[in-house]
C-alpha cells in the first residue's frame, strides 16, 4: 500500500513540476508575462493545456499505483503460498522422519528422491541413485518389482523380502503406492519398508511349537480326543484314530459316546457329563462292551481366553492287562 501511495504522490509532483516548468519557460524564455502571472493567471488556453497534462499525470499515477497495489498483493499471496508450502513440506518431512517405518520416494525412472531417517539407518543414504542398483546391486529393474507394478496399474502392492546379515536372517514387508500430481498422473512412487523380523520369528516359533505339540500329542499311547460342549470330537491323536482305524476327517464332529460306546446318548456315569456339570476333572474306570476293553476315562474341562467353558479333553487308557493281572492275583 505504501508503494502505491508513493507512486501517486510522485505523479502529483511530476504534474505540478510540469506546471511550474511551463510557467518558468513562458516567463523567462518567451517573456510573455511575469512568473507569478504565468503560474496562476495565464491565458485560458495555457491553463487548460497545463490542467490537461496535470490531470493526465494524476490518472497515469492512479493507474500505476493501482497496478503496483495489485502486484504487491499478488506477491504477498505468492509469498504466503510459498511459505505455506515450505511449512507443509517441513511438517511432512518431520512426520516422515519421526515414523519408525523406513520410507523412500522414487521417481518413475526408479531414481531415489527421498529417504527418511529410518530408511537411511536401515539401508544407507542413496538419494540420487537407482533403487535397484542401490538396494539389490542390479543394473536393471528387479523382476516382479512391486513399485513397477504400482506404476503400471496405479494400485498398492505389498511383498515380503528377507536378507541374511551378521545378526541372522531379517524379514521385511515392503508396500508401494503411486504418487500423483493434480492431473492424476503418476509422477513418483512411495515405498514403505517395515521390519517384521520379530513377527516372523514369533510365527516360526509358534509353528515349531505347534509341530512339537502335535508330535507329542500323537506319540502318546493313550487315546486322546478333544470335544466341544456338545460332545462333538474336534481333534484326535493317532492312538484314538487307530481305535477304529478311521481317518480324522471321518471322525470329525462324531459324537464321543458314539465313537467310544457305540450309543446314541452318553452312558451312565459318563465322566464328560460329570465334568460338564461340575467344571472339574473326573476319572472313571469300567468295562466297555463296545470296545471289549477295560478302560480308564479321564475328562478335563477346557476354558477359552475369557475363562469360559469351551469343551473337554477326553483321555482313554486301555487298562485291560492291568485288570487281568489284578483278577489273576485275586
Amino acid at each position: 500500500m505504501k508503494e502505491a501511495q508513493k507512486v501517486f504522490a510522485l505523479s502529483i509532483i511530476m504534474g505540478a513540476s510540469m506546471w511550474v516548468v511551463d510557467a518558468f519557460v513562458d516567463a523567462y524564455i518567451f517573456y510573455e508575462t511575469s512568473f507569478v502571472d504565468s503560474l496562476f493567471f495565464h491565458s485560458a488556453h495555457e491553463l487548460y493545456f497545463r490542467l490537461f497534462f496535470f490531470i493526465g499525470f494524476l490518472i497515469f499515477g492512479a493507474v500505476i499505483a493501482r497496478h503496483v497495489s495489485k502486484s504487491k498483493k499478488s506477491e504477498e499471496k505468492v509469498q504466503s503460498a510459498l511459505t505455506a508450502v515450505q511449512e507443509e513440506k517441513a511438517r511432512s518431512e518431520s512426520i516422515l522422519a519421526a515414523l519408525a517405518d523406513a520410507i523412500s520416494i522414487q521417481d518413475v525412472n526408479f531414481r531415489i528422491l527421498y529417504q527418511n531417517r529410518a530408511h537411511i539407518d536401515m539401508l544407507g543414504e542413496h538419494a540420487g541413485e537407482y533403487c535397484y542398483h542401490a538396494y539389490q546391486g542390479k543394473e536393471h529393474v528387479c523382476e516382479n518389482c512391486h513399485l513397477a507394478m504400482s506404476f503400471h496399474d496405479g494400485k498398492i502392492h505389498t511383498m515380503e523380502q528377507s536378507r541374511s546379515t551378521d545378526n541372522g536372517k531379517l524379514y521385511y514387508e515392503i508396500k508401494s503406492s503411486p504418487l500423483r500430481n493434480s492431473k492424476g498422473e503418476i509422477i513418483a512412487g512411495i515405498e514403505v519398508v517395515r521390519d517384521i523380523t520379530a513377527r516372523r520369528r514369533t510365527e516360526e516359533f509358534i509353528e515349531e511349537s505347534k509341530k512339537d505339540w502335535e508330535s507329542t500329542f500323537d506319540t502318546i499311547e493313550d487315546m486322546i480326543t478333544i470335544h466341544d460342549k456338545d460332545f462333538n470330537i474336534i481333534r484326535t491323536n493317532k492312538a484314538a484314530q487307530a481305535l477304529h482305524n478311521i481317518p480324522f476327517n471321518e471322525i470329525l464332529h462324531t459324537k464321543c459316546y458314539k465313537y467310544y460306546h457305540g450309543t446314541e446318548t452318553p452312558p451312565p456315569n459318563c465322566p464328560s457329563c460329570e465334568s460338564l456339570r461340575t467344571g472339574f476333572p473326573s476319572v472313571h474306570e469300567f468295562f466297555e462292551p463296545f470296545l471289549n476293553k477295560h478302560i480308564e476315562v479321564s475328562a478335563i474341562p477346557r476354558f477359552d481366553s475369557n475363562n469360559e467353558f469351551s469343551g473337554l479333553i477326553h483321555i482313554v487308557r486301555d487298562i485291560t492287562k492291568r485288570k487281568e493281572v489284578e483278577s489273576e492275583l485275586t
